[in-house]
């Protein structure tokens, strides 16, 4: 049976779907949802939304934090973001001075990126974040990156620049994997659309932008002042992380944690009350209701502790195979072949511009060429997050009315639609307009549009993957990092010589061709994408991990 918004139901409804739950009912219906159910707590100032998950009275509950104290940590792990993504760029625009002054051809410099380094990191951040809390992994990364850059920055043979690439490879994970899973921490459901969107765009954008300041820097101070800058900043970072972000790992009671239980409790709550006869007015139900004052606030020296409240309830060995029982998930394998293909197109176009704009077709300086790499896909997805967090946010609302107030992660999906126009203007318009007889700036600009399709891409499939299981948001991204991350080093492996022999043409147009078939394959995914959970969470083999 499909509901009213195009989902199917699943057949058998004995066990309840991971991402479902009560999230915006009509005021039309309110009243059917009975006095208990109308106690749940909603949003101050906007008392029709009911608040997922359901906060603790405890002030150890990150939901309960004071909002400086969230948006203080947001903050400053958006800046951690972006000095993420600067990582890899950061020696691009200067790999032919580097290659000269280490003694090693540039395809030796070029593997200095460390993206493999970041996959095999991810799994070890998350098995250390679920098993003893978050606040100390963001702690450890940041040392491990600021000492890299500081390394980097005095290193005087390839294998010890090599070294501080691992460290700072190292380093990237927690804020590439754990913000995800820090914001579902922090924030309610109706929140989670523009910050996992100013989460995603911060590190596209900063890929972009990186070789345009670092080339510059390079040519005016040496590439090794890079490192200077950056370790810089990730000083300031560190700084920032062990003085405002705390643990937000928390053992929220089942009651107030598990939307599912509420939605099934008011399930059996409205038949038991139409064989009564009785219902609760619609005022009632509406009104915000508090279960009791907020206790044990968090001090702020008790926010300053490597370990604190979090006392882990899995064993070691479930932490360290669950990750990679939520990518056998059908709807999560999706996300992370939709993710990979986006994410792909911005190491694998970074690595081909020079070979378009500067040999094949045009006779651009690499300055130029720098420029061109960095300014066009910088505005696309500068433009992606103005577009993907307020459309999440206001979709999952809207669908949610819709359909009885239930909020279904499949939801997030909706932003795949923009995405598609967006990327096939893009990437067909790139296509035909790179070679001779169009200016340089008409096809850089039109580029433009992939790059907003692709994080307008990342956006969706992230925020869907991250709803689909709420409770193991650090899994499902710290999977999909390592898997993706392996599938593009392999790419930049071929990807030149596949431009070379078959031309640009042949390259974007395959790119683009298989982009829109993944986000076409989103129809059925948002379709059966509940049926899809639901099969998952009665599986024995994958059960569990949904738990």
């Amino acid at each position: 049976m499909r509901n009213h918004v195009g989902i199917f139901e699943p057949s058998s409804t004995n066990i309840d779907p991971p991402g479902t739950c009560l999230f915006d009912p009509p005021e039309s219906e309110a009243a059917e949802l009975g006095a208990e159910a109308a106690r749940l707590k909603r949003d101050p100032k906007r008392p029709e939304i009911i608040l997922r998950p359901q906060p603790s009275n405890s002030g150890l509950d990150p939901l309960n934090f004071a909002r400086w104290r969230k948006e203080a940590m947001f903050f400053v792990l958006i800046i951690s973001s972006i000095l993420t993504g600067c990582i890899g760029p950061l020696l691009v625009p200067a790999f032919g001075t580097v290659a000269e002054d280490l003694g090693k051809p540039v395809s030796a410099v070029a593997k200095l990126n460390g993206i493999l380094v970041l996959g095999v990191a991810t799994m070890l951040i998350v098995v250390s974040a679920q098993f003893l809390g978050r606040r100390h992994t963001y702690v450890a990364c940041s040392v491990l990156s600021f000492v890299g850059c500081c390394w980097g920055a005095v290193a005087k043979d390839y294998n010890s620049i090599y070294g501080a690439r691992i460290l700072m490879g190292a380093g990237m994970a927690s804020a590439a994997v754990m913000l995800g899973s820090t914001i579902t921490d922090m924030f309610f459901v109706h929140q989670h659309g523009v910050r996992i969107a100013w989460w995603q765009v911060s590190y596209c954008a900063s890929v972009n932008l990186t070789p345009i300041i670092s080339g510059v820097i390079a040519t005016n101070h040496g590439w090794r002042a890079c490192f200077w800058v950056l370790g810089a900043f990730e000083g300031a970072v560190l700084v920032g992380i062990f003085f405002l972000c705390p643990e937000t790992m928390y053992d929220r009671p089942a009651s107030a944690s598990d939307p599912l239980e509420v939605e099934k409790y008011t399930a059996e709550h409205i038949e038991d009350k139409e064989k009564e006869g009785a219902m609760t007015s619609s005022s009632s139900a509406i009104e915000a209701q508090q279960d009791g004052p907020v206790v044990d606030t968090l001090s702020f020296g008790a926010s300053l502790k490597l370990w604190s409240h979090f006392k882990p309830r899995d064993p070691l060995y479930v932490v360290v195979l669950r990750p990679f029982a939520v990518l056998l998930s059908p709807h999560i394998f999706y996300s992370n072949l939709a993710y990979t293909i986006s994410f792909a197109w911005f190491v694998m176009t970074g690595a081909t511009y020079g070979q378009m704009y500067e040999g094949m077709y045009y006779q651009e300086s690499v300055s130029t060429v720098g420029v061109l790499a960095g300014v066009a896909p910088m505005i696309g997805t500068i433009a992606a997050c103005l577009i993907s967090g307020p459309l999440t946010d206001w979709s999952a609302r809207y669908l949610s009315v819709r359909n009885h107030g239930i909020f279904e992660p499949e939801y997030r999906l909706v932003v795949l639609i923009p995405a598609f126009i967006t990327t096939a203007i893009g990437g067909f318009g790139w296509a035909w307009t790179v070679g001779p007889g169009w200016n340089v700036l008409v096809s850089t600009s039109i580029a433009g549009f992939v790059f907003c399709g692709c994080t307008l891409g990342i956006c969706a499939v992230v925020g869907y993957a991250n709803a689909c299981y709420p409770k193991q948001g650090g899994d499902t991204f710290a999977i999909m990092m390592l898997a993706s991350r392996a599938a593009i080093f392999g790419m930049t492996y071929v990807v030149n010589d596949w431009l070379a022999l078959y031309g640009v043409k042949n390259f974007l147009g395959i790119m683009t061709g298989v982009t829109l078939g993944l986000y076409l394959l989103g129809v059925p995914v948002y379709c059966y994408g509940k049926r899809i959970r639901s099969w998952t969470a009665q599986s024995k083999v994958l059960g569990w991990c949904c738990s």
